[in-house]
């Protein structure tokens, strides 16, 4: 592929990857809904999970750490909260045994700002 590449051609791609694998995938599943969990892979024996994937995607050529993890307010009782806002914590939480991957496109523009992103998932979310 050549150029920019869309969230359905990375998706197709991703899922023919983990199909070839004997996973079983389902994207943007109504089953986790109101989540949009955008790729869910998972293997089976005898009905038996044994692995199981999630996998959040981007296609854009910039990330950085503040684009991803913007930051939330949470106010209570006169008390205010600020948190970064990241799917991957969504995830760990629902999906506690699912090992959780983010796929960006290999045109990603790798800076100062990406570095700061990497450096946050592998600190927080490894």
């Amino acid at each position: 592929m050549n150029g920019v590449y869309t969230r359905d051609e990375m998706l197709e791609w991703l899922k023919q990857y983990f199909k070839g694998r004997k996973y079983e995938v389902e994207d943007y599943s109504p089953e986790f809904d109101p989540a949009r969990v955008p790729l869910y892979c998972v293997r089976k024996e005898q009905e038996i999970i044994i692995d199981e994937i999630v996998i959040e995607i981007t296609t854009d050529e910039i990330i950085s750490k503040d684009g991803f993890f913007p930051l939330f307010s949470i106010a209570w009782e006169g008390i205010k909260n600020e948190e970064e806002a990241c799917p991957v914590r969504f995830y760990q939480y629902y999906f506690s045994k699912a090992k959780v991957f983010f796929a960006y496109p290999d045109y990603v523009s790798e800076n100062d700002e990406f570095n700061e992103f990497k450096k946050v998932m592998n600190d927080n979310y490894n």
